[in-house]
This record gives structure tokens, sequence and C-alpha cells, in this order.
């Protein structure tokens, strides 16, 4: 469990929920969580952020963990959501990363207050749903990332089955998924400390039940309402090539299209490689 797991009432009136972990005192890293998760959703080894002089700030998104659900957000309206908490906290500049279905959020702070920011890393990360046409993907998930940008509605059988188990039984949930994964990814969830992070992390991500993960997902596949060129700070970015949940194919749109993008590609990685590899992409992103 991460050392703070605190929330903050917004000016609106809504909850939103935040974890700390890593170096007390160090920079300060907003990290966003995949999709769906939560601020529970972290590598399980603290001693490396605490290491390398990190301060880790994980953010549930609206409808996830502590974070009241919000049906009218929009994709931009993350950042002020951000600039909110890190101001309660009193941190001036700081660092972004997404993981995964994580990886908009960060490009839209990257987007919307660059000078804010001393570096946004992106792994696995999702891109916008122009990049997933030619990408190679099961049937399963490109139906439901059709459904969603047309009609999301349709996902509510599916998320409630996955809001339900994975409260109830986060176990059985995760022997699921690991059949749709890559092998170097199966063998990753296998591991006890990754399945027991997990384990923590899938019944507060549908705490609120599925409408969170619902509505992020029809986030990520609509307009994002700003283009991968008007992110004018500096990104780096990690993908595998044996990523099977958001294939390479994304990584390289993302690289291609973002104007300060350096992208690292590794041939054998998968999905989970933040879970591999969090100490090396750390200290390659702090020595950017």
């Amino acid at each position: 469990m991460p050392r703070l797991n605190d929330r903050i009432r917004l000016d609106d009136g809504r909850w939103l929920g935040f974890s700390e972990s890593g170096h007390p005192q160090g920079a300060p890293v907003f990290v966003f969580h995949g999709l769906p998760g939560s601020r529970l959703q972290q590598h399980p080894n603290e001693d490396i952020a605490t290491s390398l002089g990190l301060r880790l700030i994980g953010i549930d998104r609206p409808g996830f963990g502590q974070s009241d659900f919000n049906p009218r957000r929009r994709l931009l309206d993350w950042p002020d959501t951000v600039l909110t908490l890190a101001d309660r906290l009193g941190v001036g500049r700081f660092r972004v990363a997404g993981v995964s279905g994580g990886a908009p959020y960060a490009l839209a702070c990257a987007c919307k207050f660059p000078s804010r920011l001393d570096g946004t890393l992106i792994v696995s990360g999702a891109g916008p749903y122009e990049a997933f046409r030619n990408a190679a993907m099961g049937r399963t998930p490109r139906l439901a990332l059709t459904l969603a940008r047309h009609t999301p509605g349709l996902l509510r059988p599916l998320a409630r089955w996955m809001a339900q188990t994975g409260r109830q039984s986060p176990d059985r949930y995760l022997d699921r998924l690991s059949h749709t994964l890559a092998p170097i990814d199966s063998a990753i969830l296998a591991r006890p400390d990754v399945r027991g992070m997990f384990r923590s992390d899938l019944p507060e991500a549908f705490r609120g039940g599925p409408q969170g993960m619902i509505h992020d997902l029809s986030l990520l596949a609509r307009p994002w309402g700003f283009g991968l060129e008007e992110v004018r700070a500096d990104v780096q970015l990690w993908h595998g090539e044996a990523d099977t949940s958001v294939p390479v194919t994304v990584g390289r749109y993302l690289a291609a299209e973002l104007p300060r993008c350096r992208a690292r590609i590794l041939p054998t990685d998968g999905h989970f490689m933040v879970l591999e590899r969090w100490a090396e992409i750390l200290e390659h992103w702090l020595a950017a």
C-alpha cells in the first residue's frame, strides 16, 4: 500500500482520490493509471522510486477508486484537475507519467501546461482512435473500441461483469486476463508481487461500478480535443513489440506524430514492461 492514501474535495464538490509513495521530499511525478485502474496501480517495489529521489503521486480518475464519477468530463478537463491537486500539495514544477490508458491524460497535460512540466513519460501508451486503425488487434478489443466511440452504452454488460468480478474475485479476473496476454506479460502477471498489487488495485478500480471504465474508454476512442502535433513538450516513449493489449503500431504512431518524442521500441517486451523495467525507464527519463 502507498505511504499516503488520501483524497481532496474539488471546487465543484466532487472528491478526488490520490496516493503517494517513494521519497517524501523527492521530485514529484504524477502517475496516471491504466484502464481499468486506480491510484493503487503502481510498481510493487517502492524502493526504486525512493532510491532515485522521486515522489510518486497516483490519482484516481473520475469514476475510479475514491474519485467521484463525472459524466460530463472531457479529456482536456484533466490537466486542470492535476493542477488543482498540485497546488493543494504545494507542488510547483513536476513530471507526468501515463501508463497504457493513462497516456492520453499525460499528453493532455503536456499540451495544456508544458511550462509547468519537467518531463512527460509514456509507457505502453494508448493513442487516439486513428492509431488503432491498422493495428493488429483481436476482434473483441476492436469491437469494444468501436462501441466506445459510437455507442458506449452497449459496453455496459461486459463492463458490469468486469466490475463485479474485479471487486468480488480479482484472482478470477486476473486468470481470465492472463489468457489474453502475450506469454511475457502472463509471466509478469504471475509474479506474486505483481499479482498482489493488482489484487488490491482491481476492487478499488471498480469501487464505483462500471461507469468510470465505460466513460474513460469512450473518451479515449473519441476525439481528444487536441492534436498530437500541439504537444510541444518533450516526451519519452517506451513500447514493446510483443504488446498484444496496445499494439506496437500505436506506439510508433505516437512517436511519429508527437513533435518532440524520443521513442524506445523494445523487440521482446510486452504490455507490462513498466513492471519489468521500471528502474531502467526512470533512470533513462531522469537522464534525458
